[in-house]
């Protein structure tokens, strides 16, 4: 380095195609490695290295010779041999029966669980699948029934369960929900959150008829709370459509909370959630959603701040344009008639007569709910295609569940494991869908579809399972100490007690300052 200091260099890099005169550097015949023919590196390894890994077989093989006169199904074969008459395929060394060359395994659990523990579990092999387990194993082992001995053995791994791929079809077939009679019998709504604020709006709930697809587009805030999403549906749904029998959502806070589910009880509404990331259950506000967004991505200016006045513009587009599965548009479906969207269209359109209009909706209507379930039965059917039938489970069965949606307290989710648990079923939901026993730091809804489940096999080599993992958290939620607290607030709600029971000290403390404030 000293002599190249002297000079002022300039390091370029030059690809290969364009640098041939470098490779005589690299060419050079007193550079040139002892090697073999053959084009192998001889490479040396410490002896110690080959102890270890002939030490585990051999004490597998003394396992082996002392289980093997205990095997009634090679009893006569022993006999033969000890006695010098030969059997075909068969001979005795050194106390080991060998088949064909490869040493016989005799009827002993624990012998055969720890040999393929050595040929599946080994760093070495790295918990290989089925055919590379039966592949390392059959190298120098046998005994009758060992590719279903290995197929169990795997098909049972904890570790392989929890940190590898599923190549099956997922489980369950669509299941339909049952469509409505009437209009504004049942609804589904949804928030579309993450808009630039607008009006001082930043989200839009979508409320959408399941029957005639009528839709409402309502803005509203990102932190709605329960009591917001309440006044919303008296004053824009249920003063025009009166007051629906279900209701179906997903399971956010707005939608699920405490104040929500009592305002439903008093008033006899049915409310539906769908299950822990399964979107497809509220499948129709799902794809609202899209409409909206792209809608509002054809007519807001650049800043995107004026969407919330193309939202009733956004509306009426929705609800005027024919429904693929209805054969009608929603205006059709709950009025009977389109309504004119032009300025000076003068074209007299058909409107029934008064005595006529009941009779003529309830046609619309009837038609309307077959076409719509003609065109449910299709789409189950292309669902289906890459779909099998769901494992049917029981209340007690231990399930593994998808991490795919989870986040741990481990750092990296792409070395994370595929499924967490197991876990118990505690509970069976609708048809697809259970509810488990999930420990109370993993902060989700704890019924899941059977397509995020992954029934515990039985163990016939009753390992011991992997630990659980670590503390558990959702979305990347994660638990604060709390310091102090400033405030509370005097709306009604329904809180547990247990929401506070890692502060009693600060609570107690807030309390004694402000005797005046709501209690818990």
């Amino acid at each position: 380095m000293g002599f190249l200091a002297d000079y002022n260099c300039r390091i370029v890099y030059r690809p290969g195609a364009q640098n041939r005169k470098a490779d005589i550097l690299s060419r050079r015949e007193d550079h040139k490695s002892a090697v073999k023919e053959g084009g192998e590196t001889p490479v040396l390894i410490s002896p110690e290295l080959f102890i270890a890994a002939i030490q585990t077989d051999s004490d597998l093989n003394d396992l082996i010779r002392d289980a093997l006169h205990d095997d009634k199904a090679v009893y006569k074969i022993l006999k033969s041999l000890e006695e010098d008459i030969p059997v075909k395929g068969w001979k005795l060394d050194n106390g080991l029966l060998y088949y064909h060359d490869r040493i016989y395994v005799p009827n002993e659990p624990e012998i055969r669980k720890a040999i393929l523990e050595s040929r599946h579990d080994n760093p070495s092999t790295g918990h290989p699948g089925q055919f590379r387990t039966l592949d390392l194993l059959s190298r120098d082992y046998y005994w009758s029934g060992m590719k279903q001995s290995v197929t169990k053995y795997v098909q049972a791994c904890d570790s392989c369960i929890r940190s590898k791929h599923s190549n099956r079809a997922p489980e369950g077939l669509l299941q339909n929900i049952d469509l409505p009679n009437k209009p504004w019998e049942e609804i589904t709504y949804d928030l579309i959150v993450g808009l630039p604020t607008s009006e001082g709006y930043d989200a839009i709930l979508t409320v959408v008829d399941r029957l005639s697809k009528m839709v409402h587009f309502i803005p509203t805030h990102s932190d709605a709370t329960a009591v917001d999403v309440a006044n919303l549906f008296v004053s824009f749904v249920w003063k025009l459509h009166g007051l629906p029998r279900k209701t179906i959502s997903d399971q956010g806070p707005q939608f699920n909370a405490k104040f929500l589910r009592q305002v439903y009880k008093r008033l006899g509404i049915e409310p539906h959630f769908s299950t822990a990331y399964r979107p497809q259950v509220d499948g129709q506000s799902e794809r609202l959603n899209q409409f909206v967004e792209i809608y509002l991505r054809h007519y807001i200016n650049y800043r995107q701040t004026d969407w919330v006045a193309s939202l009733p513009l956004a509306e009426f587009a929705y609800n005027n344009g024919k429904h693929s599965g209805s054969k009608h548009s929603p205006f059709y479906m709950c009025y009977g008639y389109n309504p004119d969207f032009t300025v000076g269209n003068t074209k007299e359109s058909h409107v029934p007569q008064a005595d006529d209009l009941a009779d003529f909706l309830k046609e619309i209507q009837t038609e309307a709910k077959a076409a719509l379930e003609i065109a449910a039965r299709q789409n189950a059917q292309y669902y289906d295609l890459n779909r099998r039938e769901a494992t049917k489970l029981e209340v007690g069965d231990k399930v593994y569940l998808s991490s795919a949606n989870i986040k741990t307290s481990r750092p990296s989710h792409k070395l994370e494991h595929k499924r967490l648990g197991p876990y118990k079923v505690l509970e069976k939901i609708g048809r697809n869908s259970y509810k488990l026993d999930l420990p109370k730091s993993m902060k989700v809804h704890p019924v899941f579809n059977i397509a995020l489940l992954h029934k515990k096999p039985v163990d016939k080599y009753d390992r011991d399972p992997v630990p659980l993992p670590p503390v558990v958290t959702a979305d990347g939620e994660e638990e604060y100490t709390v310091e102090r607290i400033l405030d509370s607030k005097k709306d009604n709600t329904w809180e547990p007690k247990a929401h506070l029971a890692n502060a009693p000290e600060k609570l107690a403390k807030f309390h004694r300052e402000h005797p005046e404030a709501a209690g818990p």
